[in-house]
């Protein structure tokens, strides 16, 4: 009878090790951490270990989401699809209606979206009077974009219209006269003045990369140009450039009933939104476009309810 005890004893212990070891199994091949920090942001880390058992890299996504928690939530729902993104949207009238949610915080190398720096480098400089707004450029066969009509060479052209062939063409061609005739040092450290840091542009317009930009320095640049403080006498003309911009990104295709002025490329954009209830910037980059259709029109609707 004794031993009969002790075998029993035996078989339960076994028994109960193989379950332990079981729910240890399962608890390593997927784990979920949530963790706050003072700036009422939230990082959401998903792990999958099996990936590491059978040899494969892990897979780690990371996203971090600031301010409005509601707002958020609808950010990150349109871009549940996109890799390495960073999205800020600020309400000009309610702060408590911003929010900024992102997988990654990184420059992109991006190309149109450079061409609003250009714009305010050039009324920086008409501003402070080192360019004329009565100057006319001259463009060499070299400077001419291929298959740009709208440019001859060794012809005279204004300054007006060049810049109005920048935005209401996306004008690759105007583009380099005015980079050349402002200089591309004297632009990057225009846009540092305006406190747009990390945005450079590196190459001559045409070029599959540009430059490259930040999410940041999209919505600083937007910002500013709606307070009217970096180009006291000229934000209203850079505004009103920018309204022409002939390609119209994903970012916007969605948003009804609003005045809208943007500037995009294939892997960034930012739209300045103005409804009869509010005033809002989105500015987003990312490793393509694929999600921005999605996300004006949640943000917007977002706003549309609230």
């Amino acid at each position: 009878m004794k031993n009969r005890i002790i075998l029993g004893a035996i078989v339960a212990s076994v028994c109960s090790f193989a379950l332990y070891l079981n729910n240890i199994k399962k608890y390593e091949s997927a784990t979920l951490t949530i963790s706050r920090n003072q700036n009422n942001s939230q990082s959401v880390v998903e792990k999958d270990k099996k990936s590491k058992e059978n040899g494969a890299s892990l897979n780690l996504a990371t996203i971090t989401k600031k301010g409005n928690s509601k707002l958020s939530a609808q950010i990150e729902k349109a871009m549940k699809t996109s890799d390495n993104y960073d999205v800020k949207v600020i309400d000009l009238k309610n702060s408590n209606n911003s929010a900024e949610v992102y997988s990654e915080k990184n420059k992109v190398d991006v190309s149109d979206s450079l061409k609003a720096f250009l714009l305010i480098g050039l009324y920086k400089e008409i501003e402070q009077q080192k360019i004329k707004a009565t100057d006319t450029l001259t463009p060499t066969e070299n400077e001419i974009v291929k298959g740009d009509s709208s440019f001859t060479a060794n012809t005279f052209y204004s300054l007006t219209y060049v810049r109005q062939n920048l935005m209401s063409k996306n004008s690759n061609t105007a583009a380099n006269l005015l980079l050349n005739k402002i200089g591309k040092e004297r632009v990057n450290n225009i846009v540092k003045e305006m406190g747009a840091n990390e945005t450079i542009i590196s190459n001559k317009f045409g070029e599959s990369v540009v430059g490259s930009t930040t999410t940041q320095d999209l919505a600083t640049l937007m910002k500013s140009l709606y307070n009217g403080k970096f180009l006291a006498n000229y934000s209203n003309t850079v505004l009103t450039g920018l309204s022409t911009f002939s390609v119209k990104s994903p970012l916007v295709s969605k948003i009804n009933n609003a005045t809208i002025i943007q500037i995009g490329d294939n892997k960034s954009a930012v739209a300045l939104v103005n409804t009869s209830k509010h005033s809002y910037i989105i500015a987003v980059t990312s490793k393509d476009n694929s999600s921005f259709a999605e996300l004006g029109f949640s943000i917007s609707n977002w706003f549309n309810q609230n």
